[in-house]
């Protein structure tokens, strides 16, 4: 819908070309002054008219734009009634352009040529010219938002990337042709779209889920000390990457899997709107701080999935279900388990991260989860205590994945578990 945003469902195959987007529709103050930045400096081709445009708005003040010799989608600027400025409301992203030169010799030369102001500097007036009422503003139509940088992705390539900001406040990622293309990459089940769990984060025209202090009064409560928060993409990978505090080496875990390949680092994906998220980050937290008293060698973090929304992308498929942890490896998620069971995730954090003396976690019922297998009912070490034959670890079935607790081991499949029975 050009007008509202607002997406219903999955769009029709289209007839007119391979690729599934055929036109990006930004609304922009001035569409004289948005020429500037994306046909003078950026280099792209105006078309005559929006009748070869599938998709094309029919209102009035509109402009198509493709890069020269390229039939893929089109950039539509369609400037706002009386010039009313742009409300990007609580939007974020940016669109990402392969550049067959060097993204920082891109950037270097806009701003030698003025049309571009360096990083820092305060958005450029929305001007038409190059004269305003107040004097001349000069070339410039855009900014620098962040400096040229190799950029780390979790399992892919580092590229190098340049990102740019017009005076509407729209972002455009410039990305070196190859490293655009394997990030681009097809990864299985990456066309899939869970439609409904978009709805319930409030995506395609729904009521967006607003945030509980008190929930997000919970997490703030859980963080710190062991539990390290995530707070922007790039501590996202360097956390991916970060390797493991230097302590005793751990205990080697009985039913090999996961732990047995080496220390990993866990990351508790959540949503300050989430009441499961809420309901297990204290505990999640005191976990983390018991393995690493007995010599566990791993980091924990947590990350707000509306903070660091890369995190959605580290799972095959997309990750659609908060409170979600997962256990990564050399910048790679290698187990993940969702949902908000204590009991589970217990069983989850001592497999992939199993404690070095053999001492269990300890539940907030007194039941304990420990690495030699067996699971507790009552106080720990209490006389007469009945025990259940409980596997702290995978599977007996040896998929690597114990449907029953909702979490996945994942291969060279790159499979995907996820709760059946909340978050």
């Amino acid at each position: 819908d050009t007008c509202s945003g607002a997406a219903t469902g999955p769009a029709a195959k289209s007839a007119v070309g391979s690729d599934p987007v055929l036109l990006v529709s930004l609304w922009v103050q001035n569409l004289a002054a948005a020429l500037r930045f994306w046909e003078e400096s950026l280099g792209m081709a105006r078309e005559p008219s929006g009748d070869a445009v599938p998709g094309a708005t029919s209102l009035p003040n509109a402009a198509w734009l493709r890069f020269r010799g390229d039939s893929g989608p089109a950039l539509e600027l369609v400037e706002l009634p009386s010039g009313a400025a742009v409300d990007h409301g609580e939007s974020f992203g940016r669109l990402a352009f392969a550049t067959l030169h060097s993204p920082a010799l891109i950037h270097d030369r806009l701003l030698e040529e003025g049309r571009i102001l360096p990083e820092g500097s305060d958005l450029p007036p929305v001007v038409s010219g190059a004269f305003a009422a107040g004097g001349e503003v000069g070339r410039a139509s855009g900014r620098a938002l962040h400096s040229p940088v190799a950029l780390s992705t979790p399992g892919k390539p580092d590229v190098e990337v340049a990102i740019l900001q017009d005076a509407n406040g729209h972002e455009v990622c410039l990305v070196g042709a190859a490293g655009f293309s394997a990030l681009a990459a097809h990864s299985p089940g990456a066309d899939f779209i869970n439609w409904t769990a978009r709805a319930l984060l409030g995506g395609d025209g729904h009521s967006p889920p607003s945030p509980d202090p008190d929930l997000a009064a919970a997490h703030a409560a859980s963080s710190g000390g062991v539990v390290e928060d995530i707070c922007s993409e790039r501590e996202l990978a360097a956390a991916s990457r970060a390797p493991p505090p230097s302590l005793s080496p751990p205990r080697p875990h009985q039913d090999g899997g996961a732990a047995s390949a080496g220390p990993v680092n866990v990351i508790k994906a959540y949503g300050v709107w989430c009441k499961h998220c809420a309901k297990v980050a204290l505990k999640y937290s005191l976990m983390a701080s018991g393995l690493r008293a007995r010599g566990v060698q791993a980091r924990f973090y947590q990350a707000d999935v509306d903070m660091v929304p890369q995190l959605l992308a580290m799972v095959d498929g997309g990750l659609s279900r908060v409170p979600a942890f997962l256990a990564v490896r050399d910048g790679r998620v290698v187990a993940s388990y969702t949902g908000s069971s204590e009991r589970r995730l217990a069983r989850f954090l001592c497999t992939v991260a199993p404690p070095g003396d053999g001492a269990g976690i300890t539940l907030s019922d007194g039941r304990v989860i420990g690495a030699v297998g067996a699971e507790s009912e009552g106080s720990s070490g209490a006389a007469g205590s009945s025990v259940a034959k409980a596997k702290c670890g995978l599977s007996e079935e040896g998929a690597g994945h114990d449907a029953g607790e909702g979490w996945t081991t994942v291969g060279a499949a790159g499979a995907r578990g996820e709760s059946p029975e909340d978050g």
